[in-house]
């Protein structure tokens, strides 16, 4: 009984490494608190993080050594967005700040409150011609980026979720977005009319945590604080799929080809195909995941460990 039990483990223990969805290249102990926010310069392949201690650290990828920081908010970074030209990070603060930074050398370009509470998404467009944020006052702004001195002007603003905006999604011709409440719904926006055009309701029970196109843009993934994650189609509206993926909350979620990648607060990174079904599992962290980034075939994940991890992509 003894050896066949042994056996057992040992099938369930090759299954369970052929599954991982990625293999450990490295870690980083990134920060002094949670880390919540990612990027990658698409330029040069340079990776920020930051975290609950107020941080931004700009990390060598081939080495993994800290290349520079700045203290950047007292009280927790909430989002990093990084430029499409590779020029510029901008970082979303508890205190409701925009800040934005030299992405080479980390100085600070500018400073504006964007927000009354914090500001817990930022995302630029695919032009870098505008900025868009969204805040715990629950509204979605639309900062357009003028001269050469990066001034950011608000163009347009709507109040689209009650206690909170939680993410933002661009799509690739910067004519639309979509953002995530915690009031369950998700909302969808005209950026080049500047104005809001629809809102449905995404979890009956559950905040909206993250957001993520799949299948090129023809679906919209959602993850949510009840440990799901929804899908629809874009163009319809038509519920796709509800998969239970977390104990726990969804903190991201990301689509790789035909397969849709969910970090959780139980540590998980877990691998779906377009049925639903798990194909991939991995305990990335110790405590929660709560940033994903992807370069090439690099993945980095951020935690509520404080650490930051490389893995090499199984898929």
């Amino acid at each position: 009984m003894r050896i066949l039990l042994a056996a057992l483990s040992l099938i369930v223990l090759i299954c369970s490494a052929a599954a991982a969805p990625a293999e450990l290249e490295g870690t980083i102990d990134a920060h002094f608190a949670s880390v919540n926010a990612l990027g990658v310069n698409p330029v040069d392949g340079i990776l920020y993080s930051a975290g609950d201690d107020g941080r931004v650290r700009i990390w060598d990828p081939d080495t993994l050594e800290m290349m520079l920081e700045v203290q950047a908010c007292l009280t927790g970074i909430n989002d990093i967005a990084v430029s499409n030209d590779g020029s510029l990070v901008a970082t979303a603060g508890n205190d409701g700040f925009i800040q934005v930074w030299d992405a080479l050398t980390a100085d600070l370009e500018l400073a504006f409150p964007a927000h009354d509470g914090p500001c817990n998404t930022v995302t630029f467009d695919v032009n870098d011609e505008f900025l868009y944020s969204g805040g715990e006052d629950g509204f979605v702004r639309s900062w357009e980026v003028e001269g050469e001195d990066d001034i950011f002007i608000l163009t347009w603003e709507a109040f689209t979720h009650v206690n909170g905006v939680n993410d933002l999604l661009v799509n690739s011709e910067a004519e639309f977005m979509f953002s995530g409440g915690a009031d369950g719904s998700i909302a969808f926006f005209d950026t080049l009319a500047g104005r809001l055009e629809n809102s449905v309701q995404a979890f009956e029970n559950a905040e909206v945590l993250c957001l993520s196109f799949a299948k090129g843009e023809a679906c919209l993934m959602a993850g949510g604080t009840n440990g799901e994650f929804r899908g629809w189609d874009a163009a319809t509206g038509t519920q796709t799929c509800v998969v239970r993926a977390h104990a726990g909350d969804v903190n991201t979620i990301y689509s790789a080809g035909g397969l849709v990648v969910t970090g959780g607060e139980d540590g998980h990174i877990r691998l779906w195909n377009d049925h639903g079904q798990m194909v991939g599992d991995l305990q990335a962290h110790v405590l929660g995941v709560n940033a994903f980034s992807v370069s090439d075939d690099t993945i980095f994940t951020g935690g509520s460990d404080y650490k930051v991890r490389i893995w090499g992509a199984n898929f």
